[in-house]
């Protein structure tokens, strides 16, 4: 621990722990650098290791997945895992603030939520479990509208907003993200054809107006 280098805090809290295991103050478990981790650089170099492993168990569940669809299906839904991946990374590109240490860490953590969000709520459907959203697709389509027509209004770069956002990156996620939506559709119509495709888009444009209506308060 004391040979590692790194960050002075990073030490510090690390052979403090240590030592507090050793008093018995602390029980001892799963011991990982990472669970020091104050800079940006060790942040993110921990953040990707990290969804490295989720990556490997949603493949594993993906594959599993795969094994079992039709011939109709199985091709809507490399469709759909492929646009899920192209909303994650423009996302994770041009939506959030990438000017800092931290930037690394902050787009792993965009990327994941995303492709969390549609793991979640694909093995949802898969065990018939429908999507519940608070409002009609009408009224939160007409939402999205309003706050992505806002952003694009708006100066860039604003004032209150983080470097590393910029307009045409949120068009770039924006467009993706239809892609992403439309996807889903055709696979669910296929997969399952008893959902109500108005709730499953309801569903997504929820978590999209979710996402957008932070970067809306950075403009406004």
């Amino acid at each position: 621990a004391c040979r590692m280098g790194g960050a002075p805090a990073e030490m510090a809290g690390r052979i403090e722990r240590l030592m507090r295991i050793k008093a018995g103050e602390e029980k001892a478990g799963r011991f990982s650098v990472c669970d020091d981790a104050t800079s940006g650089f060790l942040a993110g170099r921990c953040a990707v290791h990290a969804q490295r492993i989720v990556r490997a168990d949603r493949e594993m569940r993906f594959a599993a997945l795969a094994a079992q669809l039709g011939e109709r299906e199985k091709p809507a839904f490399a469709q759909l895992r492929a646009a899920a991946e192209i909303y994650a990374n423009k996302s994770a590109g041009g939506e959030i603030d990438r000017s800092g240490t931290m930037r690394v860490a902050f787009v792993v953590a965009r990327q994941a939520e995303v492709l969390s969000g549609f793991t979640t709520l694909l093995f949802a459907l898969e065990d018939r479990r429908t999507p519940r959203p608070g409002v009609s697709f009408v009224d939160i389509d007409a939402r999205l509208n309003t706050i992505y027509q806002g952003i694009m209004a708006s100066a860039f770069p604003p004032s209150g907003i983080p470097g590393g956002i910029e307009r045409n990156g949120i068009r770039n996620a924006e467009r993706a993200w239809i892609a992403y939506r439309d996807s889903w559709v055709a696979f669910a119509m296929a997969r399952y054809p008893w959902l109500d495709s108005s709730l499953l888009k309801a569903h997504l444009t929820e978590e999209r107006v979710a996402f957008l209506e932070n970067i809306e308060a950075m403009v406004d």
